[in-house]
């Protein structure tokens, strides 16, 4: 429902100076400008619960080092052109 609620108020924020009848911004519309501006992203997560601590740390041994030999420039198929390959890390500045 949060998430329901965050694009609802993302759409009225980008409706407010609409008049009667004017044609209204979209999901489409802001995930299209948003792609223009920082490009097309992803995050995926996955959790992982009673793994031995060997075998998820080998995983992501391997992963860092498929990241570390990423090239930017390189197409990997169609228009799609690595611009970065990272490994994020965030740390929350409440906790």
């Amino acid at each position: 429902i949060r998430a329901v609620l965050a694009w609802l108020s993302i759409i009225a924020y980008w409706n407010k100076d609409k008049k009667p009848g004017e044609k209204l911004v979209s999901v489409s519309d802001v995930v299209k400008e948003h792609w223009a501006t920082y490009g097309r992203n992803f995050f995926s997560r996955y959790d992982y619960e009673e793994c031995e601590s060997e075998g998820a740390n080998k995983m992501l041994e391997y992963l860092r080092d498929l990241v570390s030999k990423s090239k930017a420039g390189v197409n990997y198929g169609g228009s799609y052109i690595l611009q970065f390959a990272d490994d994020f890390t965030y740390t929350d500045p409440v906790s």
